[in-house]
């Protein structure tokens, strides 16, 4: 009987005992636990890197490039073994001032990332590599009390190494994922001691290339959209000056929970609120979080990984400025 075995895998999920929630059988034997990894990474990277900001009227340009060169090394398949990586990652930014108030920009720039760990065939990954293209706005308004930033933008990644469900411990590494998204934040001094904070974000995410993952499919973890308001008063003047009030909400939609794509995770919305009372060099702050407990999930790794959020809870801070 393989219960009986020295060794056991279990990386394989067959190495497990069956159990019937609704008819459970009382007194099986049990194998003895053994770890069947002992595990060793290392991942030394070392990057040289150079940056040239030059302006001429009203544009600006950064060139910017970094050489990195990267040892990793794993034992998960028992002997330790090494590799060499090298990449040149290259950054180029182009800003345009179209009026005192106003700012084009757009940028150009390529990621390298080192990974320890292996497949399950024993194959050492390979280092995740990306481009990011970017394009927006900066915007100053309204006598300077509003400051907005609108973007869209491109971000593909290559080899981005994903859990292998099949055999824990393990990962597998999808061909290549890309991304594009639509990002815009506004910062506002709406009056004295009254400030506000919007936020909202798109983002379509799919695997473009794999050899076993169906193409276009969505990674999981990835809302498409989310939305955010935050504001916060202090008052200024009078006997109840330095007594703050804030709150805000968030919104997020449903997201895939797995890839390949089985199952999704629910949409799901947060509020959040503080009280605070400024007293000089100290500052008393009562937070509270997930106001109304909210049920909801932060991510997955599979249908029987899921992590939940945290539900309503309280923290009191005090902070004393030297």
């Amino acid at each position: 009987s393989k219960w009986n075995s020295e060794e056991i895998d279990y990386s394989d999920p067959a190495a497990y005992m069956a159990l019937d929630l609704y008819a459970p059988v009382y007194g099986a034997p049990f194998p003895a636990y053994s770890s069947f990894n002992h595990v060793r990474q290392i991942v030394r990277d070392t990057g040289y890197y150079v940056q040239e900001h030059a302006k001429w009227g009203d544009f600006t340009l950064t060139l910017s490039g970094r050489y990195d060169t990267a040892r990793t090394g794993d034992s998960w398949s028992g002997v330790f073994a090494s590799h060499s990586d090298d990449k040149f990652v290259p950054r180029v930014g182009l800003t345009y001032a179209v009026v005192p108030q106003a700012v084009l920009y757009a940028s150009y720039s390529e990621s390298f990332l080192p990974q320890a760990g292996s497949t399950f065939g024993g194959v050492s990954l390979k280092p995740e590599t990306g481009q990011q293209y970017e394009a927006g706005v900066k915007s100053n308004v309204w006598d300077g009390r509003v400051d907005i930033t609108a973007s869209i933008y491109q971000l593909t990644r290559q080899n981005v190494a994903t859990d292998d469900l099949g055999h824990p411990g393990y990962s597998v590494q999808t061909g290549e994922q890309r991304s594009k998204g639509v990002e815009l934040d506004a910062h506002a001094h709406l009056a004295d001691g009254w400030d506000a904070i919007l936020t909202y974000a798109y983002v379509n995410a799919r695997v473009t290339e794999d050899n076993v993952i169906p193409v276009g499919d969505h990674p999981l973890d990835v809302p498409p959209t989310s939305i955010g308001f935050w504001t916060k008063y202090e008052v200024q003047d009078g006997p109840l000056k330095g007594f703050g009030i804030g709150g805000g909400i968030y919104r997020y939609s449903s997201q895939w929970g797995d890839l390949p794509n089985t199952f999704k995770l629910p949409d799901y919305t947060l509020v959040n609120g503080l009280v605070s009372y400024d007293f000089g060099p100290a500052e008393l702050q009562f937070n509270v979080r997930n106001l109304f407990d909210e049920r909801y999930y932060l991510g997955s790794y599979s249908d029987t990984y899921i992590q939940p959020g945290a539900p309503r809870n309280y923290m009191l801070t005090l902070s004393w400025k030297m």
